[in-house]
C-alpha cells in the first residue's frame, strides 16, 4: 500500500503540475474491520484513472517500459478503486479488504 500511495502522489507531481503553480493534496487513511480505505484528493485537472486500459506485460524484462506502474499498481492491488471530480478536485478511493 506504501508503494501504490508513493506511485499515485508522484504521478500527480511529475505528469500533471505546472512547475509555478500552487497545488494541493490530501491524503485520508481510514481503517476499519473490513480493511482499510485511502482516500486521495487533489486540485489538478481532470484525471480518471479507472478509465486507463491496464498495461499490457512485457514478454521479456528488456520490453519493460519506464513508468505506468502507479496505475498498474492500482488495478491490481486495490479490491475497489472509485474516481469521482466535487467542487475542482480529482478523488480517488482505494478499499483493501481484509480477508
Amino acid at each position: 500500500m506504501e508503494l501504490l500511495l508513493e506511485a499515485v502522489v508522484m504521478n500527480i507531481f511529475e505528469n500533471t503540475y505546472l512547475e509555478d503553480a500552487g497545488y494541493l493534496i490530501c491524503i485520508q487513511c481510514t481503517a476499519a474491520d473490513r480493511g482499510l480505505t485511502m482516500r486521495i484528493e487533489d486540485d489538478d485537472v481532470p484525471f480518471d484513472p479507472t478509465m486507463v486500459p491496464e498495461p499490457e506485460a512485457p514478454t521479456f524484462c528488456n520490453d519493460a517500459q519506464i513508468g505506468a506502474i502507479g496505475l498498474h499498481l492500482m488495478q491490481s492491488y486495490a479490491d475497489r478503486l472509485a474516481y469521482q471530480r466535487c467542487d475542482g478536485k480529482n478523488i480517488l478511493i482505494f478499499d483493501f479488504i481484509s480477508s
